[in-house]
């Protein structure tokens, strides 16, 4: 089978699954079969850092993929995300590969002590920074409407963000510049994400308009920013913040990322946040306005369980819950299949159990699961990889 290279995937609905071993590929198109109506799989996804510690090339990565695509006789089109590019040289290498999608990760240039400087140590900063800020003067002292979202942008506003990004902005920009001409040089379409998720600190509303307005405006081709996220995001456990206040934010970003391009919103490090999804969702899939749409988590909410197995039992209810709901992922499914008398769920390798305790609060003594989170959930989920559900409007 002849497989066509990956593609652009612009403003669609897409799911990366960063599959850094090389054989995970056949689950995730089993899962993408089962749950992943209405969204396009982008199976290519690994940062250079991962390709780094794991012992694989680009081209590696690339070539797992598309075999793994070809061995589950999947035929969709897919995108393919060279992630969390830092250098010159990582791009050339990721488009000597093939990826069409870049995400830049100017982490290395923003000033994490930004949020805390005082504003004597502000100013002296910024002295030095103007000549790589120069859209200062444009904000300082406006105040800004991104759809109901009103933005003032004052004068401490602008320091700060000018020594927190000001920087970084441009190290996007010159890196962006890398990938157009190496696209170029190969005739290849390409789109790009910018990263600015690596930071103790939480990008505020003004910070995310200044970065993705200023980036647009040099011509970067932006299809999706991965802001920072109020909260704590911790990969392979629940997020952790309030999710009212969450959601808020959430619906801030949305309406910024709908204004300036539109652009997708990308989450990272998204895998086990189940208590978020329902207000993702809601912040970036309203049933008549084109806004932007979440692009990433990670392989454990869809890949196929192992057969190694822990024990655990869950609630029967639960289990018929969550059947029920609409969401047909596997490892959603084996929790609920081949009961028993005894209403044991089928045991599972460690992180499954993992994530089963996530959902529910687990008990050392009887060995039983009760629901943690509300029933709505798991439909929030569904809604969020397109699969309908009886609950579709109901709170996360």
């Amino acid at each position: 089978m002849n497989h066509p290279a990956p593609v652009c995937l612009g403003l669609q609905a897409s799911f990366g699954f960063g599959d850094r071993i090389g054989l995970a590929t056949p689950g995730h198109v089993a899962a993408m079969r089962r749950a992943g109506n209405g969204i396009a799989p982008i199976y290519a996804q690994q940062s250079i850092r991962e390709m780094i510690r794991t012992g694989r090339s680009p081209q590696q990565v690339m070539q797992d993929a598309l075999a793994g695509m070809q061995a589950a006789g999947a035929e969709e089109i897919t995108g393919a995300d060279a992630d969390h590019l830092k250098t010159a040289d990582d791009v050339t290498r990721t488009v000597e590969a093939g990826f069409c999608f870049f995400t830049i990760d100017p982490s290395d240039y923003v000033d994490q002590g930004a949020d805390d400087y005082s504003e004597s140590q502000l100013r002296e900063k910024v002295s030095a920074l103007r000549q790589q800020a120069l859209w200062f003067d444009d904000y300082c002292g406006t105040t800004r409407t991104f759809g109901n979202v009103s933005i003032e942008f004052s004068e401490a506003v602008c320091l700060r963000a000018t020594v927190k990004y000001g920087a970084a902005i441009q190290q996007a920009i010159a890196l962006s510049g890398v990938i157009r001409e190496a696209n170029r040089a190969v005739g290849r379409d390409y789109e790009i994400e910018l990263s600015v998720d690596e930071t103790p600190q939480p990008t505020t509303l003004a910070e995310h308009a200044i970065i993705a307005g200023e980036c647009l405006a040099s011509g970067m081709p932006l299809v999706s920013l991965a802001p920072r996220f109020i909260g704590e995001l911790e990969k392979g456990v629940d997020y952790k913040g309030d999710l009212q206040i969450l959601e808020a934010s959430l619906d801030a970003h949305a309406a910024i990322a709908s204004e300036l391009g539109p652009y997708k919103l990308s989450l990272h490090s998204g895998s086990d946040k189940l208590s978020m999804y329902g207000a993702l969702a809601r912040a970036t899939l309203p049933e008549a306005v084109m806004k932007p749409i979440v692009r990433r988590t990670t392989f454990r909410q869809l890949s196929t369980p192992p057969r190694r197995q822990k024990r655990f039992s869950m609630h029967g209810s639960w289990r018929k819950f969550i059947w029920n709901s609409g969401t047909m992922s596997p490892k959603v499914k084996v929790l609920q299949n081949r009961e028993d008398k005894s209403s044991t769920a089928p045991s599972v390798r460690s992180f499954q159990a993992r994530w089963a305790r996530n959902l529910c609060n687990y008990s050392r003594v009887n060995k039983q699961c009760t629901p943690r989170y509300s029933p709505n959930t798991l439909p929030a989920i569904s809604r969020l990889c397109g699969v309908a559900s009886n609950n579709r409007r109901s709170a996360g």
